[in-house]
């Protein structure tokens, strides 16, 4: 009885680190350079997940491409945000295997969060089934090249389906048009549309989550019409104040006209904006219009920096404890951290003797300064709570910055000289973090990492796609903020570029893709304010020390090796 308690210990010891593992594999659908041209081919992908320290480890033979590993790593943590979960505590192995060398590129990325959803959720994958698509933020599957040669490919790796992104069954090759689905049919592949990775998900396992429906919170709807009204009422007074030639009052006018609509249609976000851009063309234009001297510009200049001055030291003292509340406060810190930028900037202007610069900065200063108080009436608004304190926001910062750094550096294969103006934003993010502003780190960080995916995920978008992929991307935001609020928290910043680019998808569909972006990444902050669960005790104890993993099979090890001579002696 002793041997067989001792050869039971021995393999639950043994077998200890395989309880907390999984591992799966599918193949990859890719297509690879020949003397004659493109031809599909196929690969062989495979994941083994094991306790760690979030770790992600890319073995390929032949050797790929540094975005398609750098696409790996981003198809890993569009997976683990779609189940919600904690992946510091797992270290992650994958190998992709191919007989001939392939093209590098992204396009494995739908096909790396699917196997990463299957391995952690423990679903058994259909192989006779392959995905082919870039993966986004928010899980878009976006478009790929060479599907008549990856089609082919399935056909003779024995496959019975394809997934492909939404909006590719037509495709161009050579300048013609090929029905890429009749095509599939023809040689017996059933070819089938997604949008994001939850279409991926029901394919494969035939679950799938229902599409929510996003309701506008009842507190965010009448505090943001207060502030739209209020913006917009200065707008109509200021109009009443002055009328010339000066182009700012045409513009302003037509900004009203876009303003008053929004306001009609409950847009209320999109009101404020319009409002606040007339606004500073309107102060501008009568500032202009009194000549003022360059010591009464210099008076105003004076007043409105105190002005900021106080009003930062009021908000540096906030706590938030929801999640609504800690996008208030950086709402209203950034716009008076911009309200001071823009102060220097119109000192700077005036001692330049740029008298109509320095008013210009002037104005916008201080309609950003009347937006950050009107903001400010978000902070305390109820909400789920959580422990949201300065340590936490600091982790959070440098959790955002290290994911925008990944994402910039993919980026940066395509578009370097485009991300100039990115690269300023993530740089604050590392000075805000520098003086401990952490708000604001964990928000520039956010709409660095928003542009630079973007940017990534224009990729092979052609200009009349354009609409449409803006509109899955708002789609995507709005299941992502439906989400949050189930749970209990609405995150009105989210919620705000969401409406926004609703509003501009007409006109300004660029515009309208960056905002749905914006949103998306600002959407699941909360999951940097989680406490960790009592079933993560394991995991905790593997993810924190490798020392600890040591000591754990030691004491197993001692008690297997006591009980061995107790059964002796007996």
């Amino acid at each position: 009885m002793n041997k067989r308690l001792s050869l039971f210990i021995f393999v639950v010891a043994i077998g200890m680190p395989f309880a907390f593992a999984g591992q799966g594999s599918m193949t990859l659908l890719a297509v690879s350079e020949t003397n004659q041209g493109f031809e599909g081919t196929t690969a062989n992908l495979f994941l083994e997940t094991k306790p760690g320290t979030g770790k992600i480890f890319v073995d390929t033979f032949p050797l790929t491409k540094l975005d398609t590993q750098m696409s790996i790593r981003f198809a890993n943590s569009i997976a683990c945000d779609y189940l919600e979960k904690d992946c510091s505590y797992t270290d992650f192995f994958y190998t992709v295997r191919s007989d001939s060398a392939t093209v590098g590129g992204p396009s494995a990325g739908a096909a790396v969060a699917m196997l990463t959803i299957a391995v952690l959720s423990g679903y058994q994958l259909d192989q006779s089934i392959a995905v082919t698509g870039t993966i986004n933020s928010g899980g878009h599957i976006g478009p790929v090249g060479g599907l008549k040669e990856k089609i082919d490919a399935a056909k003779q790796a024995g496959l019975s389906k394809v997934i492909v992104p939404k909006g590719e069954q037509l495709a161009c090759e050579d300048c013609n048009t090929t029905d890429i689905k009749g095509y599939a049919d023809s040689i017996g592949i059933t070819l089938s549309e997604v949008l994001w990775i939850n279409d991926v998900v029901y394919e494969y396992t035939g679950q799938k989550r229902m599409q929510k429906n996003l309701s506008i919170d009842r507190s965010y709807e009448e505090t943001m019409r207060g502030i739209a009204q209020e913006l917009c009422q200065r707008t109509r007074q200021l109009i009443r104040k002055g009328d010339s030639p000066l182009k700012e009052y045409e513009e302003a006018r037509n900004l009203s006209i876009q303003g008053a609509r929004a306001l009609e249609d409950r847009a209320f976000y999109s009101a404020a904006s319009y409002c606040f851009g007339a606004n500073i063309r309107l102060g501008y234009a009568i500032l202009k219009e009194s000549y003022p001297a360059p010591e009464e510009i210099e008076r105003q200049q004076r007043i409105l920096e105190r002005n900021i001055t106080q009003k930062l030291a009021d908000i540096g003292v906030h706590e938030s404890r929801t999640i609504t509340d800690l996008q208030a406060s950086i709402i209203v810190q950034e716009r008076l951290r911009e309200s001071k930028e823009r102060l220097t900037r119109s000192k700077e202007l005036l001692l330049a003797n740029n008298t109509d610069g320095a008013l210009w900065e002037l104005s916008y200063s201080n309609e950003r300064l009347l937006s950050a108080v009107s903001w400010s009436s978000f902070l305390g608004m109820p909400g789920k709570e959580f422990a949201i304190n300065e340590d936490l926001l600091k982790d959070s910062c440098q959790s955002k910055i290290a994911e925008a750094e990944e994402r910039l550096q993919y980026a940066e294969l395509y578009f370097r000289s485009s991300l100039n103006d990115t690269r300023k934003d993530f740089q604050m993010a590392y000075n805000y973090l520098e003086n401990g502003e952490y708000r604001l780190c964990l928000y520039k960080a956010s709409i660095a990492k928003a542009v630079a995916d973007t940017m990534i995920a224009a990729l092979g978008i052609e200009q009349e796609q354009l609409e449409n992929y803006a509109r899955q991307k708002i789609f995507i935001a709005e299941q992502n903020i439906a989400r949050q609020q189930a749970k209990g928290v609405f995150p009105i910043l989210a919620y705000s570029y969401y409406e926004y680019a609703t509003s501009l998808i007409a006109n300004d569909k660029a515009s309208a893709l960056i905002y749905a972006e914006y949103s998306l990444e600002l959407a699941n902050i909360d999951i940097y304010f989680k406490q960790p669960k009592s079933s993560d005790i394991i995991g905790l104890l593997f993810r924190y020390s490798a020392t600890l993993k040591l000591a754990f099979m030691f004491v197993l090890g001692t008690i297997f090796g006591y009980l061995v001579v107790l059964s002796k002696n007996r």
